[in-house]
């Protein structure tokens, strides 16, 4: 008669942890704050400085656009927050490139009211050179992509695929060893005892 050949439980352990490390989800988009001054000289006399979120970017991507993007304040008057994606149609540019949990480039601009005299608008490095909030009062600078801080919000760790996946593999290794050395032994991991008669 065959008999089906048992299957050692760690040979399960092995096989679950490798198939979940196949399935580990990729990260999650990041959050970027970003913050940039008005210079008066450039602007007008009113300072202030603009804050606000950039969503949607992904770590370690050239090129991408920003899914929404929020101001937050202007230093001065004005209803805020400002929610970028619900508001206005003009966008000019819509470009963010991140490395390592930072945004190496980034161009950005967007018309989100049209007015008859002064559209209101935000530029983040529009054409390598203007930070700017118009409400309609101007804040911003000349200064580029210096001009402007980004900074990534703290993301929840991800489980690296990698890493699982050796860990699956190790399991692996330990129960084929164990399933050859009781091939070895006549397939008995344990001593039988002796029947006396």
């Amino acid at each position: 008669m065959n008999r089906l050949p048992r299957i050692r439980p760690v040979f399960v352990l092995a096989a679950t942890v490798l198939v979940a490390g196949c399935g580990v989800a990729q990260a999650d988009p990041l959050v970027f704050d970003f913050s940039f001054n008005n210079t008066p000289s450039a602007y007008g006399g009113t300072a202030g400085t603009v804050t606000g979120q950039i969503f949607g970017l992904m770590d370690n991507a050239s090129g991408q656009a920003a899914t929404d993007i929020v101001i937050l304040s202007s230093g001065g008057p004005g209803a805020f927050p400002i929610d970028l994606g619900t508001v206005g149609t003009t966008i000019y540019a819509n470009s963010f490139s991140v490395a390592n949990g930072q945004i190496v480039s980034a161009e950005f601009g967007q018309i989100f009211t049209e007015n008859s005299y002064l559209n209101n608008a935000l530029y983040l490095n529009l054409y390598g050179t203007y930070n700017l909030l118009q409400l309609p009062a101007n804040y911003g600078n000349t200064g580029g992509f210096s001009g402007v801080t980004f900074t990534a919000e703290t993301a929840g760790a991800v489980p690296e695929p990698a890493s699982v996946l050796l860990f699956g593999g190790g399991l692996l290794a330990l129960a084929w060893k164990q399933r050859s050395q009781g091939a070895r032994n006549g397939g008995l991991r344990y001593a039988q005892p002796t029947v006396r008669s």
